[in-house]
Parts: C-alpha cells; sequence; structure tokens
C-alpha cells in the first residue's frame, strides 16, 4: 500500500523522460523492448515467501527445511527468509548462500522478562504476525516451522492461493499428540 502512492509518480516521470528525449530515441529499437518487457511484466509471478525462525539447537532441522524446498523446481520464484532467535556466526554464515534474506527476531510486543527467561525461540510465536516488517518487499507470506518439510509443493501452492485478495490461509495443528477441545 504505502508504494502505491509513487506509481502515478514514476509514470509522470517516465512519461516526462520520453517527451525530453523524444528526438533522440529511435522508437523502432524501443518497440521490441516494449514488447519483451509487456510479456515479462504479464507473466511475472507475484514474489512469494517462505519464512522460518531457528536458534542455534534447531539449525540443522531449519537447513533440512530449505534443501526440501530447494529440492522442489517450483521453488525458482519463490524467495526464503529467516528470522534469527539466536544462531551463532558461523550458522548465519552458512545461511547466507542458502537464503534470500536473514533478520533478527525481536520482540515485537511488550513480553514479562518472567516469561520469557532466555527463551529466545518463542519470539517465533509473536513475529509471525509481524513478518512485513521483518522482510517489507514480499506481497505473500508463508510461515514453515523449521521442524517440518515441504515433501509436495501443492500444499505450498494451496496456501498462496488461500491469501489471495487480502485472505489468509491458517491450518489447524492436528495429530495424536494434541488434544481437540
Amino acid at each position: 500500500i504505502r508504494t502505491m502512492w509513487m506509481t502515478p509518480f514514476y509514470l509522470f516521470f517516465g512519461t516526462l523522460f520520453l517527451l525530453i528525449f523524444k528526438n533522440f530515441i529511435d522508437f523502432k529499437k524501443v518497440k521490441r523492448f516494449y514488447y519483451t518487457f509487456l510479456i515479462f511484466f504479464i507473466l511475472s509471478p507475484i514474489v512469494y515467501l517462505v519464512v522460518s525462525l531457528a536458534d542455534e539447537k534447531y539449525f540443522d532441522l531449519l537447513i533440512e527445511l530449505i534443501d526440501s524446498i530447494k529440492k522442489k523446481p517450483e521453488s525458482k520464484d519463490t524467495a526464503i527468509c529467516v528470522l534469527d532467535a539466536g544462531m551463532n556466526d558461523s550458522q548465519r554464515e552458512q545461511l547466507k548462500n542458502k537464503v534470500d534474506e536473514v533478520a533478527k527476531a525481536e520482540w515485537d510486543i511488550e513480553v514479562s522478562n518472567l516469561k520469557v527467561m532466555g527463551k529466545e525461540w518463542l519470539k517465533s510465536q509473536v513475529s509471525r504476525a509481524f513478518l512485513p516488517k521483518y522482510f517489507p518487499k514480499y506481497e505473500k507470506y508463508l510461515w514453515i516451522d523449521c521442524d517440518a518439510w515441504v515433501n509436495d509443493w501443492k500444499c505450498v501452492d494451496l496456501y498462496f492461493k488461500a491469501c489471495e485478495k487480502g485472505k489468509l490461509g491458517i491450518t489447524q495443528t492436528m495429530g495424536p499428540g494434541y488434544k481437540i477441545m
């Protein structure tokens, strides 16, 4: 939303640029660029983002999650970003070649120190609601816990499809270890 007001600004200056330099532009050569640009613009996908969080103890599981995503050919247009809740320098360095961005997780809301007491991983419970703050250049966000893996890309597509038109895609956690109330 915050970049929407910039569209008329860029369109105005683009048009002004063309008017000023129209005598120096060979429009026959520009035509081919124009058609290529239109095809690329129309067919290019919206930038999707998969986010997870890990600390030093869960790092190996995070790497397995990232590898399970990157093995899928459909993931080539999907960014992978990680929230750091206590990784060491070596782990952060290893992530540089595997993910698009790493951001330090923060307490985005006020939480009592008595409740936290060194449990930095709890930031994952809070930071999920603030993903656009950490990674603002993306349009759709998918949170995957670092102890999960992507076995079939269809499930990722379903989540991104669910959040079209400003909607939220969410799944209840169910399994033998969970009680249904």
